[in-house]
């Protein structure tokens, strides 16, 4: 028998936030933080209390995966 994947239901922000990092390469929490807010939009509400706590989940979710930042005194990914 296959096994199936278990399918992950995205919030709009968790979305948005994941094709960022799509489009990103290798990027941290705090640089899609800085695009977002410098995205005159406001589709998402983009302070580090909204996009730190998505990257975690889509961490958790096993949806994108994090590497230390070499050099990073602040224990960057």
């Amino acid at each position: 028998m296959l096994r199936q994947k278990k399918r992950h239901t995205l919030t709009e922000s968790e979305g948005r936030v994941l094709a960022m990092i799509a489009q990103l390469e290798k990027p941290t929490a705090y640089t899609v933080y800085s695009v977002f807010a410098a995205t005159p939009t406001g589709a998402l509400q983009a302070s580090k209390g909204a996009i730190y706590p998505i990257v975690e989940r889509l961490k958790e979710r096993q949806l994108i995966e994090a590497e230390p930042v070499a050099g990073s005194g602040r224990g960057a990914e």
